[in-house]
């Protein structure tokens, strides 16, 4: 159900979670939600730093998070929202690929 995506580095003095990415994941995850294993929501992407071949996000934690999690494996999560967005996205890109151009008269 749930895909791993890296793993917590520390809780940073900003108040923000940094977490080592997987370098298989995709690199659209800003705005992705992230759950620990249990499937309870840590945080929300909201920046990707480093390297492509050792990625680094930074994420907004939710306000229940501890700063205990170091070393914790985290995981995402395909939300509702995103899936909405994804067939939206799906859709009007078919839509477009199918109509035809306007071609006003000429001068």
């Amino acid at each position: 159900m749930f895909t791993e995506l890296g793993e917590v580095l520390l809780f940073a003095r900003s108040g923000r979670l940094i977490v080592r990415l997987n370098p298989s994941c995709s690199f659209s995850k800003i705005g992705q939600s992230i759950v620990d294993s249990s499937g309870t929501k840590i945080g929300k992407i909201i920046e990707l730093i480093g390297s492509v071949k050792s990625p680094i996000a930074s994420v907004l934690p939710e306000n229940n998070v501890t700063k205990a999690v170091g070393g914790m494996k985290v995981f995402e999560s395909e939300s509702i929202s995103n899936k909405k967005h994804q067939q939206l996205r799906t859709k009007s890109s078919s839509f477009a690929s199918g109509r035809k151009l306007y071609k006003g008269k000429r001068k």
